[in-house]
């Protein structure tokens, strides 16, 4: 079982600027090459006008082989996300089911420390009825 924190900067696919987080994660790999994944984010920091606001928790497989100190993996998740964001039409919060596709690289510094680098693609698809995909990269 491996669990870790990671810092998250990503495209909120709602307006320009990227909002930047926080977020856990545990793994729990069989001894082979497939796991499960458990994680949880949010993204407040840099907000757009104070108003921008994105939390996640999803969990899904992953799939990973292990090369010495490499361990490169890809992943698919489902889970949920609340939003806040500027006024529309009378409401500014949504909570919503999405779907998380990633992959990335765990890097073994010693027996019990890692170094991961990731990157997400996220689907929002009820999303002001239009969806939403944001992206972004996670380093933990």
């Amino acid at each position: 079982m491996k669990v870790g924190g990671e810092f998250s900067a990503f495209k909120p696919d709602f307006g320009a600027q990227s909002l930047y987080g926080i977020g856990v994660y545990a793994d729990l790999d069989m001894p082979r090459w497939a796991g499960l994944e458990v994680e949880g984010r949010t993204l407040s920091f840099n907000k757009l006008a104070g108003k921008l606001r994105m939390d996640t928790i999803s969990g899904g497989g992953r799939f990973f082989i292990t090369h010495g100190k490499f361990v490169p993996y890809v992943k698919g998740e489902i889970g949920f996300g609340s939003i806040d964001f500027p006024f529309h039409h009378n409401y500014s919060h949504d909570t919503m089911t999405l779907y998380t596709i990633g992959g990335g690289l765990d890097y073994k510094l010693m027996h019990r420390i890692s170094l991961r680098g990731e990157y997400e693609y996220q689907l929002w698809p009820d999303f002001l009825g239009k969806g939403l995909n944001p992206h972004g990269v996670n380093i933990g």
